[in-house]
């Protein structure tokens, strides 16, 4: 793949047996898709191209404020991607496993409110649609932090949820960050971020959506805490899940004043119990 003009790998995902590279190139997403014949340990052998030469255009051109863009797969050989667009709303576009687009270029507005939506990430919601997370400043005309929203969106690219998404966390005067999240076995979506306390430290915290987007979790708009009650500052949160249904979050935490900190991780149930210690293990 040649990449004479200005251009960048943004990430590449395996899934299967297929590759799939995105890239940014003169203010354009493009993909590509690839076939991998075979992997021996770190060395990808030659794989054969089953999208269109250059790869495929979905997103970004023309925009220079289009950026943060996240990508999924959707179990049938394609793709789902997300970013933030022009307008800063959030967008996004389906790609077949044969390359095509499924909605006109540049995709679909799963924003469209009036205030900023940014920072997109996404999950599978294992019914063949997607789940988007996002930064939401729609509470932040005159003072506080932006809260995160969400909106889940079926194979057929309709909303599910209320139109520009329902709140996971509300907390207006203090900022939450660094999100990530992961769909579960139970059509379940777990999101988890760092939650400021005040501008030195921050504590890890995090929420489970049902298919409705009802939060699960502490019935509140603030969420379960995950790094227990010691203050620090925790941040850089991870999240996965494993195949009997546990989840599992990471974070670290320099809250000893090293500059290194170390990695901490959390156990945790649908229901929200915690199964290791108040503070997690490290």
């Amino acid at each position: 793949m040649k990449m004479s003009r200005i251009c960048y790998l943004i990430s590449g995902l395996f899934y299967g047996y297929n590759l799939l590279y995105l890239w940014y190139d003169k203010g354009r997403f493009m993909v590509r898709i690839f076939t991998v014949i075979a992997i021996l340990l770190i060395s990808v052998l030659p794989a054969t191209a089953e999208w269109p030469e250059g790869g495929v255009l979905f997103g970004g051109a023309f925009e220079p404020l289009a950026h943060y863009c996240k990508v999924a797969p959707d179990g049938q050989g394609g793709m789902w991607a997300v970013w933030q667009d022009l307008d800063r709303d959030i967008r996004m576009q389906h790609i077949d496993n044969q390359g095509n687009l499924m909605w006109e270029y540049p995709g679909q507005k799963v924003t469209d409110d009036t205030y900023i939506q940014s920072l997109p990430e996404l999950c599978p919601d294992r019914h063949g649609g997607i789940v988007v997370a996002f930064k939401d400043y729609r509470h932040t005309s005159k003072v506080g932090y932006p809260d995160i929203y969400a909106q889940r969106i079926d194979a057929y690219g309709n909303e599910v949820w209320l139109h520009n998404g329902l709140p996971v966390v509300i907390d207006i005067p203090r900022e939450q960050y660094d999100f990530h999240m992961v769909s579960h076995v139970d059509t379940l979506t777990i999101i988890a971020w760092s939650h400021a306390i005040d501008w030195q430290y921050a504590e890890v915290r995090a929420q489970c959506l049902n298919e409705k987007g009802e939060r699960l979790w502490m019935d509140d708009t603030l969420g379960l805490v995950i790094t227990g009650g010691e203050e620090g500052r925790k941040r850089d949160s991870g999240i996965w899940t494993d195949s009997s249904g546990y989840i599992y979050v990471t974070w670290n935490d320099k809250t000893d004043d090293s500059l290194i900190g170390g990695i901490y991780a959390q156990k945790i149930d649908v229901e929200g119990n915690t199964y290791w210690d108040e503070n997690g293990i490290k």
